[in-house]
C-alpha cells in the first residue's frame, strides 16, 4: 500500500513539475531553453529539498552506537548468535 501511494504521489510530482515548467509534448525534443531550464531547476531543488527532510528525519532518530548495540544483544538473545 505504502508503495502505490509513494508511485501515486511521483506521477502526481512529474505531472505537476511538466505543467510548472510549460512542457509541450508536441514539441518532443525540440522543448525551448526556459522549459529546459525550469525542468533543471526543479529537479535539482526538489531533490535537495527530499535530502534536507531526510537528514532532518534521519537527525530525529533516536539511534546512536549505544542503542545499536542493545538492539543488537536483544536479537541474538532472541534467535541466537549470527
Amino acid at each position: 500500500m505504502g508503495a502505490k501511494v509513494g508511485y501515486s504521489a511521483a506521477f502526481f510530482g512529474a505531472f505537476l513539475s511538466l505543467k510548472m515548467t510549460g512542457f509541450d509534448a508536441a514539441l518532443g525534443g525540440a522543448q525551448t531553453p526556459e522549459t529546459i531550464l525550469r525542468l533543471r531547476l526543479i529537479l535539482t531543488l526538489s531533490t535537495a529539498a527530499w535530502a534536507v527532510l531526510a537528514i532532518l528525519l534521519l537527525r530525529a532518530y533516536p539511534l546512536d552506537r549505544a542503542r545499536a548495540h542493545e538492539i543488537r544483544a536483544a536479537l541474538e538473545a532472541r534467535r541466537g548468535r549470527v
